[in-house]
C-alpha cells in the first residue's frame, strides 16, 4: 500500500493540533448502545483519547445553502451568537474537509433539504502487520519530535439529515457517508484482507423505515461501482455489508471503495418539535471475519465478533429538533 506522505516534523505536528480542535457535538445522551457477543467490544475509536480523530456536529437550521454557477453559497438566516457559531463551524469542516463541498452541492441540485451534519475523522497508517489501523496521539508526536516522515490514509464518516413536513406526515432522510482518503493503491501481495466492512444508518424510533438505499464509488474509476448487502433492517435501523477492495481486471494490483453511502427514507405522523439524534457507525475489519450484525428487540447492534482486536469502528451522530 502506498500513502501520500507528509515530511517534517512541523507538517506532522501541525496535523496533529488540527485534529484537536473538535466541535462538541450538543448534549444528548446516545439512543443505541451496542452489545456485542461473549462480551467482547470492536475497539471504538471515536472518543478514545488515545487516537488522533476530530469530530463534531453542526446545524443547518439557521443557514440557507444554495449554489451559483457550481459554486456553494453560504447565507444566514438569523445573525445571533449561535447561528454565528454554526456558521463558522460550517465554513471550517468545509475547508478542511475535502469532497464535502462537493457533497452539499449535489444535494441542493437533487433538491434535499439538509438540516445538520455530524462528522467523525480518524488518521490511520498500515502497520507491521499489514492492517489498517488508528494512528495514536503518542506516536504522532513522537514521529513528530524525531523528525520522521510518515505516511497516513484518513476515514471521515458523515452523517446527514434531510426532513421536510408534507400534510400531517414529516419525512426524513439519514444518510451515512464514509469517506477514505490519502491512499494511492495496493498490489494484491500487500493488500490488506479483501473482506467485507459494514456502515450504519439509525433514525429517531419515531419514524418508520420506507425505502432503503446504497451508492458507492472505488478510487479507480472505470470499473463498475461497489456492491451493498442489506444485512439488517428494523424499523429506524440500516446495516449494510461491502467489500472494500477489489482486483483490478488484467493486472496485479487492486483499488479500494474511497466512497460509500446508505440512506435510510423515513416518515412519522408525530409533528411535535422533538431534540433525537441520528447516528452512523463504520465497522473496518482487517482479518478473515464472519460477522452476523443483528438487531436486538431493544433496537440496538450486536455486530457478532468474537476478538476486539479484529476490527475497529467510527462513528458519528448529530442531533435535530423539529
Amino acid at each position: 500500500i502506498r500513502f501520500k506522505v507528509n515530511k517534517g516534523w512541523s507538517k506532522a505536528l501541525l496535523l496533529f493540533l488540527c485534529f484537536q480542535v473538535n466541535f462538541q457535538p450538543k448534549s444528548l445522551s446516545l439512543q443505541r448502545t451496542l452489545n456485542i457477543k461473549n462480551e467482547k467490544e470492536v475497539i471504538d475509536i471515536t472518543n478514545d483519547p488515545n487516537y488522533v480523530v476530530s469530530k463534531g456536529d453542526v446545524s443547518l437550521e439557521n443557514i440557507e445553502l444554495s449554489v451559483n454557477e457550481n459554486e456553494l453559497v453560504i447565507n444566514s438566516k438569523k445573525r445571533d451568537a449561535e447561528t454565528i457559531n454554526d456558521l463558522q463551524k460550517l465554513k471550517s469542516l468545509i475547508e478542511k474537509h475535502d469532497g464535502l463541498e462537493d457533497d452539499l452541492i449535489n444535494n441542493i441540485k437533487e433538491n434535499h433539504n439538509i438540516i445538520s451534519i455530524g462528522y467523525s475523522e480518524a488518521l490511520l497508517k498500515l502497520n507491521d502487520k499489514n492492517e489498517i489501523v488508528p494512528v495514536t496521539k503518542q506516536e504522532l508526536l513522537s514521529k513528530s519530535s524525531l523528525g520522521e516522515p510518515q505516511k497516513y490514509g484518513k476515514l471521515t464518516l458523515y452523517t446527514f439529515v434531510d426532513s421536510a413536513v408534507s400534510g400531517n406526515q414529516r419525512f426524513t432522510v439519514g444518510y451515512s457517508d464514509a469517506k477514505w482518503s490519502g491512499f494511492d493503491g495496493f498490489n494484491v501481495e500487500t493488500a490488506p484482507y479483501v473482506g467485507e466492512d459494514f456502515i450504519s444508518i439509525t433514525i429517531p424510533s419515531r419514524y418508520t423505515i420506507l425505502n432503503n438505499y446504497f451508492w458507492g464509488s472505488y478510487a479507480t474509476s472505470g470499473i463498475g461501482n461497489p456492491t451493498g448487502r442489506l444485512t439488517e433492517v428494523s424499523q429506524n435501523l440500516l446495516i449494510y455489508a461491502f467489500d472494500e477492495l477489489t482486483k483490478l481486471p488484467g493486472i496485479n494490483a487492486t483499488t479500494y471503495t474511497n466512497s460509500i453511502r446508505i440512506a435510510a427514507r423515513a416518515s412519522t405522523n408525530n409533528l411535535t418539535p422533538t431534540t433525537e439524534m441520528y447516528s452512523s457507525q463504520y465497522i473496518h475489519t482487517y482479518s478473515k471475519l464472519n460477522l452476523s450484525p443483528s438487531i436486538s428487540s431493544g433496537g440496538s447492534i450486536d455486530w457478532g465478533i468474537g476478538s476486539s482486536d479484529e476490527a475497529w469502528k467510527l462513528s458519528s451522530y448529530c442531533t435535530t429538533n423539529f
